[in-house]
């Protein structure tokens, strides 16, 4: 699914489409998240260090330093081209709307940053929005900061550079 311009409308495919997979991703999230608590159950018990970890702090100075050298970074199923869920479209539907330059991370590439990047913030899902080193919040929680006026007022305290008046249509067309 591509991103949609400002002009553009969503079809009754898109939709239909984005909600199976809003449906697929939920449930391989609790998926992963039942495979997450057998794997640290079955660690608790034992001696051996989890090999993953070295692995993990090494993806976590990864993720340190992409946050640090880059403004606005989002952690996405997919790229912002090519976004290959529907929660990663709509942060990058709105951050592409409202004029915002960021850093698009597919974390499909890579199955040990997927792992990497929920386990750096202790957040279960993806996408991952990130501003001036700080994590925001995944889709909900960008798509609730865009409608209030809140990620207006983060980037302006961020001094990130984006379109007001793009911003207020986001909010007046769901008014």
């Amino acid at each position: 699914m591509s991103a949609l311009n400002k002009n553009e409308t969503a079809s009754p495919q898109t939709i239909s489409c984005s909600a199976r997979l809003t449906r697929l991703e939920a449930e391989l999230t609790a998926l992963e998240m039942t495979q997450l608590r057998i794997l640290s159950t079955q660690q608790a018990g034992s001696d051996k260090p989890d090999p993953r970890s070295s692995v993990l702090k090494l993806r976590g100075s990864t993720i340190q330093q992409e946050i640090t050298e880059n403004p606005v970074v989002l952690y996405m199923k997919g790229t912002p081209v090519f976004p290959q869920c529907g929660f990663s479209a709509r942060v990058v539907q709105v951050l592409s709307h409202v004029g915002v330059p960021f850093k698009g991370v597919n974390v499909l590439a890579d199955p040990e940053l997927r792992e990497g990047i929920k386990a750096f913030t202790n957040w279960p899902t993806i996408p991952q929005l990130y501003v001036k080193g700080e994590f925001v919040g995944g889709s909900d929680i960008i798509t609730e900061m865009t409608l209030s006026g809140e990620l207006d007022q983060l980037f302006d305290k961020a001094g990130v550079a984006y379109d007001k008046d793009a911003a207020n249509k986001i909010r007046e067309a769901n008014a």
